[in-house]
């Protein structure tokens, strides 16, 4: 291999690995998914369905949450809940631990028994909307 070649060859795997670390800052939104975005750990913004392009090390996605209602079950001190809900702001739904399940067991530590009004409140409180508590 003369110097030319190997200095070809350099410039190539170069350009390759520019424009593999370009490509890196797409971020890609299916429909009924928001990402939440951070700059440096500061939140950005929110997005949906659309690619958008960031400046990649700066920018980064934390969060990908669905649009649809979801339905999980809770134990909260023996009782058991089946709840159904959607996430209205996720912002506040991915800075709250995004768990609706801890959220829930965090505001019933005591022995106090929960009351289905008290557990759509506290999933309120976390970004998101109660459709519906059984149990």
């Amino acid at each position: 291999m003369t110097d030319l070649e190997l200095l070809l060859t350099c410039l190539a795997f170069i350009a390759v690995g520019i424009i593999l670390f370009v490509l890196t800052g797409f971020i890609g939104v299916k429909k009924g998914w928001i990402a939440v975005v951070e700059k440096m750990e500061i939140f950005v913004g929110t997005y949906t369905k659309r690619w958008t392009y960031f400046t990649p090390l700066l920018y980064r996605r934390v969060g990908m949450y669905p649009l649809a209602p979801m339905t999980k079950p809770i134990e909260v001190n023996g009782h058991k809940f089946m709840v159904t809900y959607r996430i209205l702001d996720a912002k506040a739904y991915h800075y709250s631990g995004h768990d609706v399940q801890g959220a829930v067991r965090l505001a019933y530590r005591g022995p106090e028994v929960p009351t289905k009004e008290n557990v759509q409140a506290v999933i309120q409180s976390i970004g998101c909307e109660c459709i519906d508590v059984k149990g």
